[in-house]
């Protein structure tokens, strides 16, 4: 029996005739992507700031104006991870001055926009569904465009993949945590400059293939410009073009040399910041945080990756702090997770060369997951080793694969009407628990308390969960509570150099509980470990003022004032003690 020859490429042009469902289904979609966006996460528009959104919105003086995005250089003082990350995260930072010039502080107005911008991003899910399930070419090319599926079948699978990208709980920390719009606007910018690529090499007229192209590009230096981890992009849309398209080589080239060309932005950005140019070394410590090295932050990873696909597949466990181990060597836990990775990676390859459209699409789908996750877990030491939020991006890749599963259930299904009721109602029952669990993760996000609660008692041996919680009590005014939370977090840690946190909110609690002695140790130690800070002088003043120690009171208010010359406090106290003639 002979070799069989390689199928012809398709020529470039496309069909007469596209299956398309009706515009009415098209809209029935969107609108029950909107309606269920909004139900499952209207719980968190009263949630308040927390954590980095404190840092980069609420004390961030760069977002009260525009003029910092019109050529003045970020001011001195602002906030380190601003400093750092405000060029290179411009696009995000825009619509977070967007939202202060409407609001102000209100959280309410900022929660709002991440829940649009997580519902755009379902819709662009099912645009992007439906352009790869029916309308690329394909390896089998136009004339087996729809591989025996009906439209009405594809279109399911594109809205089952839209469907669990807006659903899945997992999504929940890049929506109800302000601060991380980086993640959800990075892919709105992503998935737009993927669509609008495959949509210009579908149109036949030049007008609209060209007005698309230039979408797609101004769409990845967008992208390029709001988080980092949109870096692998312009590889996963020449991913595209060579899995879904056939042209000469230097037709492919000339049209991917400019999306390629965008991966020098962020590069650049890390080293030449604020008008100085930085060493690679450098650029590296600066994107990617101080802890842990390269070697155990990279033999670390594949655990984590392994812990996102679990949460997509069973979204147990969730936790806004994680706190996986830091490998330090290719133990056995390490070179499973390696191995497991390895082979659904082979596997993926294996589909995205299939002749099936479907394969091809769950094959690329596998592809974006890992590529798109290569920026923030493998070999760049970013601060922590897992959050949640970094799933988002790559997450739409296995939505692909699921949305390829639900059209095959429909299509295996088609002959059956009790079958088919049947795979609808696992499929809405799954839809309904997972919306469910959104909703409820949703909600904790909205309660700072309760939020840290979790986090600690899931991270029991990590400190920051711990100090937040207790700020969070000593704030409430549950002084012992928080008290007790802070000395955990110094337990755990004892050596943080963040800890001058710690301690002056321990010498609050300590304060209001009128335990002196141990409060005037936790304000030196705070002092100790930020002696530029003017609050730590200014509180163990009156500490030692309720001690009846007025010189020792009157020094602290002077180091204060040192330190803040603004400090209307600690001068009214000196003058008070003048006046006493202490």
């Amino acid at each position: 029996m002979g070799k069989k020859r390689p199928r012809p490429a398709a020529p470039e042009k496309a069909p007469g005739k596209v299956p398309r469902a009706g515009f009415w289904a098209h809209a029935a979609v969107l609108l029950l992507l909107a309606a269920l966006g909004a139900a499952i996460y209207a719980v968190s528009v009263k949630g308040p700031f927390l954590f980095d959104d404190h840092g980069y919105i609420t004390n961030n003086p760069l977002i009260t104006n525009f003029s910092a995005f019109f050529g003045e250089r970020p001011q001195p003082g602002v906030n380190e991870n601003v400093d750092i990350h405000f060029s290179g995260r411009a696009a995000a930072f825009f619509t977070f001055a967007l939202n202060y010039a409407a609001g102000g502080l209100d959280p309410s107005g900022y929660h709002v926009f991440n829940i649009a911008l997580h519902v755009l991003n379902s819709w662009l899910v099912y645009w992007l569904a439906l352009l790869l399930f029916s309308r690329v070419p394909g390896r089998g090319g136009w004339a087996d465009m729809t591989q025996g599926y009906t439209p009405g079948q594809l279109r399911a699978g594109a809205a089952a993949a839209a469907l669990l990208f807006l659903c899945h709980p997992l999504q929940t920390q890049a929506v109800a945590y302000v601060s991380q719009r980086f993640a959800s606007l990075s892919a709105l910018f992503c998935l737009l400059s993927l669509g609008c690529y495959l949509s210009s090499r579908l149109s036949a007229g030049r007008a609209p293939r060209w007005a698309f192209y230039g979408a797609a590009l101004l769409s990845a230096v967008a992208a390029m410009k709001t988080k980092e981890n949109s870096f692998p992009l312009p590889f996963m849309i020449a991913a595209a073009e060579f899995l879904f398209f056939s042209a000469p080589l230097k037709a492919r080239l000339k049209l991917l040399l400019p999306l390629l060309l965008t991966l020098l932005i962020i590069p650049a950005g890390l080293m030449y910041h604020g008008g100085e140019a930085r060493t690679a070394a450098a650029a590296m410590t600066a994107a990617g945080g101080k802890n842990p090295d390269v070697k155990s932050y990279a033999l670390s990873q594949p655990e984590a990756l392994v812990a996102y696909l679990k949460l997509l597949a069973w979204p147990s466990g969730q936790n806004a702090d994680h706190d996986p181990p830091l490998r330090t060597s290719a133990g056995a836990p390490v070179l499973g997770a390696l191995l497991l990775l390895a082979a659904l990676a082979a596997y993926g390859a294996r589909l995205a060369v299939s002749e099936d459209r479907l394969r091809a699409v769950s094959g690329f789908g596998l592809g974006w997951f890992f590529v798109m996750s290569a920026v923030e877990s493998s070999v760049i030491p970013l601060g922590d080793l897992m959050f949640e939020h970094r799933a988002y991006l790559p997450s739409f890749g296995l939505a692909l694969c699921a949305g390829a599963l639900a059209a095959w259930a429909a299509r295996l299904t088609a002959g059956s009407r009790t079958a088919r009721l049947a795979a609808a109602a696992v499929f809405l029952a799954a839809c309904a628990g997972l919306s469910s669990a959104a909703r409820a993760r949703a909600q904790l996000w909205s309660d700072e308390g309760a939020l840290w609660r979790d986090a600690a008692a899931k991270s029991p041996r990590k400190a920051r969960p711990h100090y937040n919680l207790g700020s969070v009590l000593v704030r409430a005014e549950r002084f012992a509570e928080g008290a007790a939370e802070l000395e955990l977090a110094l337990a755990v840690y004892p050596d943080n150099p963040d800890n001058a946190d710690v301690y002056y909110n321990l010498g609050l609690a300590r304060a209001r509980l009128e335990d002196y002695p141990r409060a005037v140790k936790a304000f030196l130690a705070a002092q100790q470990l930020a002696p530029e800070r003017d609050s730590a002088y200014f509180n163990l003043g009156i500490v030692y003022l309720k001690q009846g120690r007025p010189e020792a009171a009157r020094r602290q208010f002077e180091e204060a004032l040192k330190r803040n010359p603004g400090h209307l406090k600690a001068r009214a106290k000196l003058e008070q003690l003048a006046a006493a003639g202490l």
